[in-house]
C-alpha cells in the first residue's frame, strides 16, 4: 500500500510539473493577405498551384486568385451560397456545394460556363472521384450521395 501510495504521489508531482511547465514563446508568423469582399467558406487549389479558387458564401460566388501574386482574376456566379469547393482531377472544372438551398454547380474553368444540378438537400461537402466522373457529397452526418458529372 506504501508503494502504490508514492506511485500515486510521484504520478501526482509528475503531472503538476508537466502542467507548470510553459511553453516557448513563438513570434507569430507575417502572413500576405489578400482583401476579399465576402465570407470564404471553402477553398482549392488547382492542380498545378497557380490558381486558388475560394467559394465566396456572401457573395454567391467563386473567386479566381493568383496564388503567386494574390491578385483577383475574375469572379463567377453560382446559385445560392457556395459553402464547399472542389477541383475536378483534370483541373478543368470545379464544382460548389450549397448548403441553404440544396444543389451543385459544375463550372468549366476554361468557359466559365456553368451548370447547375439540383439534390434534395443541402451539400456540406464535395469530392470528385479519382478518374473525374463522378461526385460524392454529404449532407448533413447521414447522408451520402453520388451522382454521374454532368456535361456541358
Amino acid at each position: 500500500m506504501a508503494l502504490r501510495s508514492l506511485s500515486l504521489l510521484a504520478c501526482a508531482v509528475l503531472i503538476g510539473t508537466l502542467l507548470s511547465v510553459q511553453p516557448a514563446t513563438v513570434p507569430p508568423a507575417r502572413a500576405a493577405t489578400v482583401p476579399l469582399d465576402g465570407f470564404v467558406a471553402d477553398m482549392v487549389f488547382s492542380a498545378n498551384g497557380s490558381r486558388l479558387y475560394t467559394a465566396d458564401w456572401r457573395n454567391d460566388a467563386v473567386v479566381e486568385i493568383d496564388a503567386t501574386t494574390g491578385v483577383v482574376l475574375r469572379t463567377i456566379d453560382v446559385q445560392f451560397r457556395p459553402n464547399s469547393i472542389a477541383m475536378a482531377p483534370d483541373g478543368r472544372s470545379i464544382v460548389t456545394g450549397h448548403d441553404e438551398m440544396g444543389g451543385l454547380t459544375v463550372i468549366s474553368l476554361p468557359s466559365g460556363v456553368r451548370r447547375d444540378v439540383a439534390v434534395t438537400r443541402g451539400i456540406d461537402d464535395i469530392a470528385f472521384s479519382s478518374n473525374g466522373r463522378t461526385l460524392y457529397f454529404t449532407a448533413g452526418s447521414y447522408w451520402l450521395g453520388l451522382l454521374p458529372v454532368p456535361s456541358y
